[in-house]
């Protein structure tokens, strides 16, 4: 350590003052660097993601309001890091506005998450315990969000995901079907992994999901404790090893106060040993006006919900105005039960099979679906909740300039795109060369916007940053005045010892 000398305390102490005026200083910069956002992240005015540095921004302040302002690709980063983890939940808002016809406006787009604790850490099968796990730390979520409490979601579309989880779901239980340590604190979905307390509204994804873990989901990986998930729905092909609990909108709600409404699946969910679903693989919640298609398994599943074998809950009875249109792979027998159960059907079609639900043509799902509020006809012709929009066609989102300007509104499958008539072509091509022929004036006066946005950003930065300067300046020269003074005072005292 070093010592000052008696005449030379005040330079130490000078010293000392000055190191802490300059990385007070460079704390201060790297804050001035640090993202921004418009908004002052109330409910009120909430924070504006218009930048993927913005999103990825949220886990730096994870009680606070956001709303996506701009479509964001995520194709920069190759491995990002969930927002929010058990331990440190993300408890604020995240909404988009919506379009005329109900769909969102903006999008997230290629989210890629690769979680590799299971590979890392030597994940085997009919391991009690893991060497990295610990309570609520163990980071085994891989999702945009790994973690909510109380948290609101509305109109958020995460498009052309790409998520792996190599951690290791696996089967053992206790006696009264506890799990062991860490089995229910992994999960993996596009948006959430392990909703706590969330409303969840008007979401959806799009993309592939390769998982060893249990509660594996299309959107979200589980919600509990009052959790709801209302008109949303998931085009996620699932591949599937672990458990547990895999369903192609949501793996698990196992709680009677969650309620699952107005959603639909269509995709393929491949694998998992129980427990696994097209639409929902455990639930205990109750699941109204919704549907799902596709495929299931192979494995011990049912086509709409596998219902948890821990509990005598049937999804007769948890399920109303729902119907299925899934298949199991490998299945060639129809299901013939015609008794209904509060409007519940299956497909009489080969592969479907959906204990308590009724059997019944396509035909008759249209005149029974059709009869309902809350539906329309969707791209296959089947009915579909009118909160879900099919948006597998990724260009309709387009990342934009901070201009503003809204996305393309229409959100339509390439089905539904390949049945516009010859006359709705003619149209749009009549009104995309009157767009080509906008006047300069309008030309000219976004181009004002766009600089006057980022003048406004740049000056406040200016500003920041020339007062830093001169404050840096301003006590830099008082300290070498004192330090003269101090010198000369010195000089003159040894003079007098001299």
């Amino acid at each position: 350590m070093y010592k000052c000398k008696s005449k030379n305390r005040f330079f130490c102490l000078l010293a000392v003052l000055m190191c802490g005026i300059m990385l007070s200083g460079i704390f201060a910069l790297q804050a001035s660097a640090a993202v921004g956002y418009e908004g002052k992240g109330s409910k009120s005015s909430p924070y504006l993601v218009k930048t993927a540095e913005q999103l990825n921004g949220i886990r730096n302040n994870l009680s606070a309001h956001y709303k996506l302002a701009n479509t964001v690709d995520l194709s920069g980063y190759d491995n990002f890091e969930p927002i929010g983890r058990l331990d440190n939940p993300f408890t604020g808002t995240f909404v988009c506005d919506a379009n005329e016809d109900g769909t969102a406006k903006y999008a997230i787009k290629n989210l890629k998450i690769y979680n590799d604790a299971g590979e890392k850490n030597g994940h085997v099968e009919n391991a009690n315990h893991y060497t990295d796990y610990v309570k609520n730390k163990s980071k085994w979520e891989a999702a945009l969000f790994g973690a909510t409490k109380g948290a609101t979601f509305e109109n958020i579309l995460v498009m052309d995901v790409n998520i792996t989880n190599t951690v290791l779901g696996q089967s053992q239980m206790n006696p009264d079907y506890s799990t062991n340590p860490g089995q229910d604190e992994m999960a993996t979905a596009a948006l959430i992994g392990i909703a706590n307390k969330t409303k969840i509204t008007g979401c959806g994804a799009t993309g592939t999901i390769n998982s060893k873990s249990n509660y594996t989901g299309g959107l979200i990986g589980a919600i509990n404790n009052g959790s709801t998930l209302k008109n949303s729905f998931s085009y996620i092909n699932i591949t599937n090893t672990g458990w547990w609990n895999t369903g192609g909108i949501l793996a698990a709600a196992d709680d009677e106060k969650s309620k699952v409404e107005g959603c639909y699946y269509s995709g393929n969910v491949k694998g998992g040993a129980y427990n696994v679903g097209a639409l929902v693989g455990s639930a205990k919640a109750s699941v109204k006006n919704s549907c799902a298609e596709g495929t299931v398994g192979p494995s011990t599943a049912t086509s709409f919900i596998g219902t948890s074998y821990a509990t005598t809950v049937s999804p007769k009875d948890i399920c109303e105005n729902t119907y299925t249109l899934a298949k199991i792979v490998g299945r060639t027998n129809a299901q013939t039960n015609k008794k209904v159960a509060n409007n519940n059907y299956i497909t009489d079609e080969a592969g479907g099979l959906q204990v308590g639900f009724a059997a019944a043509s396509r035909d008759e799902i249209i005149s029974i679906f059709g009869a309902l509020g809350g539906w329309r006809i969707g791209a296959n012709g089947m009915p579909i909740p009118k909160g879900c929009y099919p948006v597998s066609d990724s260009s309709k989102y387009i990342p934009l300039a901070v201009t503003e300007q809204p996305a393309v509104s229409e959100t339509v499958s390439a089905n539904e795109s390949a049945a516009v008539s010859e006359s709705e072509q003619a149209v749009t091509s009549e009104n995309e060369a009157q767009a080509e022929n906008e006047t300069e004036t309008e030309t000219e006066t976004v181009i004002e916007d766009i600089e006057y946005e980022m003048s406004t950003a740049e000056l406040v930065l200016i500003i920041v940053l020339a007062s830093l300067t001169v404050i840096m300046i301003g006590v830099g020269a008082f300290v070498i005045v004192l330090i003269l003074k101090q010198k000369k005072k010195i000089v003159e005292d040894d003079e007098i010892d001299g």
